[in-house]
């Protein structure tokens, strides 16, 4: 079987965090099959950078003025995709140029895989104290953790589009960022 990967991003004024995003998804090689954008209300606009880069953008309508939340953008852009590997990356993640090929070759090199985690990488680019040491404890766990694990990360995790679905997709009862990537874990 050939691997295709579907990168699917939720955004809700992403600022120049998704901006930084965008230009490291377009710097992948390869590149990803396709990149769906799902702008969670028009926000900020942060959507047309994507756009301009030629992906896809799906624009929701708020609720009441309140955005639907990651889950929803998420299983939105989800439902839409053409590839057999989804690949979700939220909007401040910047990727490394290889990600699609190891995605790729993971999955490839191991057919009974249904989903991998991303990590953190030991150098942020925030300065500010507090990121530096989230993002390096995160680092950190990822690194010594079990290989074998029964959850997801949604700001960098792959998974098989058939398992995806079967699973029902991300649980929208979680209508701000939350725990909704380990529940579908």
């Amino acid at each position: 079987m050939q691997y295709s990967v579907s990168v699917v991003i939720p955004v809700y004024n992403g600022g120049e965090a998704f901006k930084s995003c965008i230009e490291s998804l377009s710097r992948c090689n390869p590149a990803p099959e396709e990149v769906i954008v799902v702008a969670d209300g028009p926000s900020d606009g942060a959507y047309r950078y994507a756009r301009e880069q030629g992906y896809r953008t799906i624009i929701l309508e708020t609720e009441n003025g309140r955005p639907h939340g990651p889950s929803y953008a998420r299983n939105r852009g989800a439902s839409g995709a053409k590839s057999n590997i989804l690949l979700f990356i939220d909007a401040d993640v910047q990727v490394e140029e290889n990600i699609i090929s190891l995605v790729k070759t993971v999955f490839q090199d191991d057919r009974n895989l249904d989903a991998l985690l991303g990590s953190y990488n030991d150098t942020p680019k925030d300065p500010g104290i507090i990121s530096q040491y989230r993002n390096l404890l995160h680092h950190y766990i990822h690194q010594i953790s079990n290989e074998t694990a029964s959850t997801f990360w949604g700001a960098c995790g792959a998974i098989k589009s058939e398992t995806f679905h079967l699973c029902g997709g991300f649980n929208t009862e979680y209508q701000q960022p939350s725990i909704e990537d380990i529940e579908l874990g």
